[in-house]
């Protein structure tokens, strides 16, 4: 069964309320994950490297104990090639986090006043260009452009984007006579009792449950404790791997 959206249709106007509520608290996640990357980042960065170390030390140490099980001696350059292929994936992760912390370290304040301006263009070009609730629209490629630009400004909290887009899409709608008062959408039904279920889900889960912690000042401080005790942990085991694995190169070494 389709449904025909007009001005005085519950079921479109609560799928499209539903919508744009699921929207605005996928951009709440990304900024509440935003600010506990840069609350604890340097912390998590610094247990993180200390894991991938331990990770490696024990790969070389298993790597040298099937080199004596063998009797062979140790090659240090094939313990380096196999070091480096196993350790790839974890390294480009470390990478990328490194990365993500250092670009939460350059974080920006918007002023409540932008936020609300931002929300505020946001819903209406959602209401003029969403895909779920304009699809006809998204057949044209220029409109799916639009929108990707739309998403990614909204995303990225960028005001005069926005603006600027607002003037383009009423230029864009205007120009190809676009009538936004008969929309089919089937399945409403269906539809926002999913979106109700993807809301459930966002706030009851990271990053959005973030906020817990970060609207807590105890909650913080017990967080970077545990943190600062786990690294602590994590350096005396990587120190007592480091002897196992120097016993075994001191045993001959093949460079």
């Amino acid at each position: 069964m389709e449904i025909i959206k007009t001005d005085n249709n519950s079921a479109y106007k609560q799928y499209e309320l539903l919508l744009l509520e699921r929207d605005a608290l996928l951009k709440e996640a990304d900024e509440y994950l935003t600010l506990y990357i840069h609350e604890f980042g340097d912390l998590l960065v610094e247990k993180f490297k200390l894991e991938v170390t331990i990770i490696s030390t024990k790969k070389s140490i298993a790597f040298c104990q099937v080199r004596e099980n063998r009797g062979e001696r140790i090659n240090l350059s094939e313990l380096n090639d196999f070091i480096d292929i196993e350790m790839n994936g974890y390294n480009e992760l470390l990478k990328q986090m490194v990365k993500d912390n250092e670009n939460c370290r350059q974080l920006e304040h918007i002023s409540k006043e932008d936020n609300l301006k931002i929300k505020k263009l946001y819903r209406k070009l959602a209401r003029q260009l969403h895909p779920d609730l304009n699809p006809e629209l998204q057949k044209e490629p220029w409109f799916a452009d639009l929108w990707t630009r739309i998403s990614t400004a909204y995303k990225c909290a960028d005001l005069k984007e926005l603006e600027d887009l607002v003037i383009l899409a009423n230029a864009a709608l205007t120009a190809v006579g676009v009538d936004n008062t008969k929309i089919s959408i089937p399945d409403i039904t269906e539809r926002s009792e999913q979106l109700q279920s993807e809301i459930n889900k966002i706030i009851t889960t990271e990053p959005y449950s973030y906020k817990n912690i970060l609207v807590d000042p105890i909650a913080k401080n017990e967080l970077k404790h545990e943190l600062r005790s786990e690294i602590k942990q994590y350096e005396l085991y990587l120190e007592r791997l480091r002897s196992v694995l120097t016993g075994y190169l001191m045993t001959g070494v093949i460079p």
